[in-house]
């Protein structure tokens, strides 16, 4: 008699938890350009439970039934690749959120429904939510907060510090660059590796000067540049000071400057001069030993883009990599460029 194969019921629940996740996921995250989202926190004075939500129409709801709206909670990612799954429990009148896969499973075994995605953790990790767990409660017993000071008066009042549940966005480290026809994506910038060049990269944002300018070079699997007045392969604005050139070649400890990959945004600079760059930057497109030894140590990384959102990024090189055929990959006609709408930055 012929074996019958064994069902892994776990890995069954794994795949239903991911087919839910398109099929149920944020319709915010499809219906709107923006990179990120507020995500909305309420209070449920009857049961004692937070609520968290990226849905306008959800949270004015459950105010309109006598929930406490308590502002905005953080500001997710519309998309990343780790999303935060939301659960109910039918029998406690409970919702839970969690990224961890293991967790989810042993809801769905418990009974818990499923609700799909609620909303994304930040893969650049920029602001912790605190998870506290209140062992006597039996509805809201779980709190998500980034406030450290709520965090340490919930723990010293007898909940359990759970650590950290999920990441939102940190916008005074993200640039929001707008790309006409397309939706925004965000640069991470590194404080730490590149102060130069971050502050620099700061002021010219706050300025506007980026807003109106385009990116006139796409060399395939190698980088898309842009971010200077005339828009020329040059690269370097006359009108403006030029920085220290932070890597290592040119004597300056930038980490991120050692290890380009996919995804890396750095400044460019005039010929071989290390200390010329101005505005203009680029985005490296591809993880490779070209990409590695001819960047690493040699230009100032300041920033990087996540997985999620250099789909956008390749997106806008496939539509006008046609037009990229001037020297270097240089776009010579204006009207053929990607053009900047915006790049915005939290104070």
């Amino acid at each position: 008699m012929r074996a019958r194969p064994h069902f892994n019921t776990k890995l069954f629940l794994v795949v239903v938890i991911a087919l839910f996740a398109l099929m149920l996921a944020p319709a915010s995250a499809f219906a709107s350009t923006s990179a990120t989202q507020p995500m909305h926190r309420l209070y449920n004075p009857n049961s004692g439970e937070h609520f968290y939500t990226a849905d306008d129409a959800e949270r004015d709801h459950l105010v309109s039934v006598g929930w406490n709206p308590e502002g905005e909670g953080w500001i997710a990612p519309r998309e990343s690749t780790t999303p935060v799954y939301r659960f109910y429990n039918p029998n406690a009148g409970d919702h839970h959120y969690t990224p961890d896969g293991d967790e989810a499973y042993s809801l769905l075994v418990a009974g818990w429904n499923y609700e799909g995605v609620g909303w994304y953790s930040d893969d650049a990790r920029g602001i912790a939510l605190y998870r506290e767990y209140n062992p006597n409660a039996q509805a809201g017993s779980h709190n998500y907060t980034t406030d450290a000071s709520e965090h340490a008066m919930l723990t010293s009042v007898g909940w359990n510090d759970e650590g950290y549940a999920w990441y939102g966005v940190d916008m005074t480290k993200s640039a929001i660059v707008k790309v006409a026809g397309y939706d925004e994506f965000v640069i991470t910038l590194d404080d730490t590796s590149a102060p130069i060049t971050t502050e620099n990269f700061r002021n010219l944002v706050k300025r506007g000067y980026y807003n109106g300018l385009a990116f006139y070079r796409i060399v395939n699997n190698f980088c898309l540049q842009g971010g200077t007045k005339g828009n020329t392969a040059s690269g370097h604005d006359p009108e403006l000071t030029p920085i220290k050139g932070e890597f290592s070649s040119n004597n300056v400890n930038n980490p991120l400057a050692d290890n380009f990959h996919k995804g890396t945004v750095a400044m460019a600079r005039a010929g071989n001069n290390p200390d010329s760059a101005t505005s203009a930057f680029f985005v490296t497109l591809a993880s490779s030993l070209s990409v590695s030894t001819s960047l690493n140590g040699k230009y100032a990384a300041f920033g990087t883009i996540s997985q999620t959102d250099m789909k956008i990024v390749d997106a806008i090189c496939s539509d006008y990599i046609a037009y990229a055929t001037g020297p270097e990959g240089a776009i010579t006609d204006f009207s053929h460029m990607p053009i900047i709408e915006s790049i915005s930055i939290a104070d």
